[in-house]
């Protein structure tokens, strides 16, 4: 839930990103992934017209800040 939250509160700030990074640890990753597929899953059978594409693009940002910034 914590990429959604940071998604839903626009807040992609440095503390906020080291914040998840260092409570998820090596899993980040993982998570990130899982939780693209869960919100493109389930968001497209509830507002089929909603663009995903945001999400996605939102993911890949963190994925990238977690490679490139947060790599511990």
């Amino acid at each position: 839930m914590i990429p959604l939250v940071l998604y839903k509160e626009n807040d992609v700030s440095g503390e906020r990103l080291h914040s998840m990074f260092a409570n998820l640890k090596d899993d980040t990753l993982d998570i990130l992934i899982i939780s693209l597929a869960d919100i493109v899953a389930t968001r497209k059978l509830l507002h089929p017209d909603e663009d995903m594409g945001k999400y996605k693009i939102h993911i890949e940002y963190l994925a990238n800040n977690y490679l490139t910034r947060f790599n511990f």
